[in-house]
């Protein structure tokens, strides 16, 4: 009896796999369920259990997920060095949603030890038989179709929700309470405040440095970066617009600026932009930043092309970095150097003035 039971179990060594998944009827289920379920089965069955396996973090095994599967690629590892015969599941949707993650098993299994996926209800999907290849195909199909009502049915939800003028799930917007309904007026006047003058003149970083100077936080209570003040001022939400897919519906939140300091804000922004070099080349233009220095203060050079006068060509050079992106004073800004003639940058002879 034992060696038979010996013989068995070196062609069922298990591998476990579990993903947390969000069940939106409220009935969520989570990994450590999944594990002690799938346990409990392997044990019944008299499987070694040789690992367990889990991405815990909801990872959506749909095709429109662009998450990383941390978990199931080391599962994939530990297949390849032939140390599982069967995947162990409490459900085929928690394994696959995507067909061609699927068929890259189905080839894995022709040179591997791996046979089966096995889910917790009994069914079994034998890697060694058509049969049980078609069924495999067929059920992960179905995880598909189902997957992709289940995105129409959000979709339609949230443009629904967006045309009544509705909140977006997320975070608490600056500038509202936790509804995202009723103006937090500490955090509204920063707004205005910053508004005002942008418009003007004044940078972002000036904002961004005297914001954090002044112990001002963001909603999650970390000191401001510049590129997060930008994607807050420049939202229409302060408007009391909401945004989705490009379209602008009434919002059912009290405006925080009004349509004229938006649109004078919109302007200066896209005058700012005007003035900058455009798009990206796919390559690094600034090799050195980060490997010099500034022969005043010492601080980091950084990449920093501008025009001389208007319609010329960008001039290539470097620059002592005077904040950083939480507008803390990290070098004296002063020091500026052609990016051309790379000789004189490691010779560090006297700096251009601007």
């Amino acid at each position: 009896m034992s060696n038979t039971l010996s013989a068995r179990q070196r062609f069922c060594e298990t591998a476990i796999y579990a993903r947390l998944s969000k069940d939106r009827s409220g009935l969520s289920e989570n990994v450590k369920i999944q594990i002690v379920e799938a346990q409990a089965y392997a044990e019944d069955e008299v499987w070694p259990v040789v690992g367990v396996f889990k991405d815990n973090n909801d990872i959506s095994a749909s095709r429109y997920s662009k998450k990383p599967r941390d978990d199931y690629q080391r599962l994939l590892g530990s297949i390849q060095r032939g140390e599982v015969n069967i995947i162990l599941i409490t459900e085929m949707p928690r394994l696959y949603r995507r067909l061609e993650e699927l068929l890259d098993l189905i080839k894995l299994a022709e040179t591997t030890q791996l046979r089966r996926i096995q889910t917790t209800d009994g069914i079994s999907y034998d890697f060694s038989t058509a049969e049980g290849i078609h069924a495999t195909i067929n059920a992960v199909n179905n995880g598909m179709l189902e997957s992709a009502r289940t995105s129409k049915r959000i979709k339609r939800k949230q443009r629904k929700r967006a045309q009544d003028g509705l909140v977006h799930s997320g975070g608490r917007p600056y500038g509202y309470e936790a509804n995202g309904v009723t103006v937090r007026e500490s955090e509204a006047e920063i707004i205005r405040e910053c508004a005002g003058p942008y418009t003007a003149g004044e940078s972002i970083r000036d904002f961004v440095r005297d914001l954090n100077a002044r112990g001002v936080p963001t909603t999650t209570g970390v000191m401001w970066q510049v590129s997060h003040l930008q994607r807050t001022i420049f939202k229409k939400r302060y408007i009391g617009v909401r945004e989705y897919e490009g379209q602008d519906y009434p919002a059912v939140w009290p405006a925080i600026l009004t349509v004229e300091q938006r649109e004078r804000v919109e302007v200066q922004r896209i005058g700012r932009a005007a003035k900058g070099p455009k798009g990206k080349t796919g390559s690094r233009k600034y090799l050195l930043t980060g490997f010099i220095f500034c022969g005043r203060c010492g601080g980091a050079m950084v990449g920093n092309g501008r025009t001389r006068e208007s319609g010329q060509p960008v001039q290539m050079r470097y620059r002592c970095r005077r904040t950083d992106n939480y507008g803390r004073t990290i070098g004296c800004g002063k020091t500026f150097r052609a990016a051309e003639p790379l000789g004189p940058v490691f010779k560090g002879s006297d700096p251009e003035q601007d």
